[in-house]
């Protein structure tokens, strides 16, 4: 008989081994053997020495001088390659809650037998991972793992946010409001959809010598008009005409008429209280000719008459 050191072998691409061949009985006169491959292309031998040609299967026989044989099972496969890194196609996400997005990951060299990749999450209440596909839970941060079948890995840092919801709109509760010198009144801004995210406004005004303003509440300065905005975080805005009125009233082309008070012989620019107080019988009113509002209000002085001290 004639017996092989191994009855199979698995060989890389290119390699050899060397099988021994045994004939027995010791004192055999004729210890040749001849050494045959079932296919060469898969894998050569010469003198028990294999090489491996390519991927595949060949037996390998060894026959004595009298015909005994002995075999061996060749499986040749490609050299394996081992991945030596990994890498993500990002380093870091900020997704809003309910959102997802896709990590690709690279695993080098290129020619990697095994590009088999495993990805785990640090906190599943925050960030989960299927595939690279990252689905944002929970507002927090969360660590996004891939590893290669040998160990090699990289991270991806998970940030969540809630959904921001911008605003669509904003209303005020008046669009015009009338009001004396000195005055004031508050309007309501409303910020539509209820559930915006950024709900913070800013006002102003286009006039401060007539109105001002401050989180909602007018402020009336000096007769005319003024326009009050209100104004979102993204721009949208609304308006309300402010309308200061004055106690004089023009009543022809170089003329004006003023609301005066008899007994204390005091006129009026403004509507302040002291007009809204004044009896009917005590009330007088004075016309005065004049070019301008300013000429009218001096010759009411010039004529004896004071202005009233809570119009000033």
């Amino acid at each position: 008989s004639v017996k092989l050191s191994k009855t199979s072998v698995t060989l890389n691409k290119g390699k050899t081994t060397t099988l021994k061949a045994t004939v027995n009985p010791s004192n055999a006169t004729n210890k040749s053997v001849t050494w045959t491959s079932s296919n060469t292309k898969v894998a050569t031998v010469s003198n028990g020495k294999i090489t491996a040609k390519g991927v595949g299967t060949a037996t390998i026989t060894a026959k004595t001088a009298n015909g005994k044989k002995a075999t061996c099972k060749v499986t040749v496969k490609n050299a394996t390659v081992a991945a030596k890194s990994v890498k993500l196609s990002k380093t870091s996400v900020t997704l809003n809650k309910g959102k997802t997005t896709t990590l690709k990951a690279t695993v080098s060299p290129s020619n990697a037998t095994n590009k088999k990749v495993t990805w785990t999450t640090s906190n599943k209440k925050v960030a989960t991972v299927s595939n690279g596909k990252i689905t944002a839970k929970g507002v927090g941060t969360a660590t996004i793992t891939v590893k290669t079948a040998n160990g090699k890995k990289a991270t991806c840092k998970v940030t969540v946010k809630n959904a921001t919801v911008a605003a669509k709109s904003v209303k005020l509760s008046k669009t015009s409001v009338t009001l004396s010198k000195g005055k004031s009144t508050t309007i309501k801004a409303t910020v539509s959809p209820t559930n915006t995210t950024n709900k913070k406004l800013t006002w102003t005004t286009s006039n401060k010598k007539v109105a001002t303003v401050s989180n909602g509440k007018i402020t009336a300065k000096g007769v005319g008009t003024a326009t009050i905005t209100v104004k979102t975080a993204n721009g949208k805005k609304a308006a309300c005409k402010v309308t200061v009125k004055s106690a004089v009233s023009q009543t022809g082309k170089n003329s004006y008429t003023f609301i005066c008070n008899k007994s204390a012989k005091a006129f009026h620019i403004h509507e302040c209280n002291a007009v809204k107080r004044m009896k009917t019988a005590n009330k007088q009113l004075v016309t005065i000719k004049a070019d301008t509002l300013s000429q009218a209000v001096n010759k009411m002085i010039a004529d004896g008459y004071t202005i009233c001290k809570l119009c000033n």
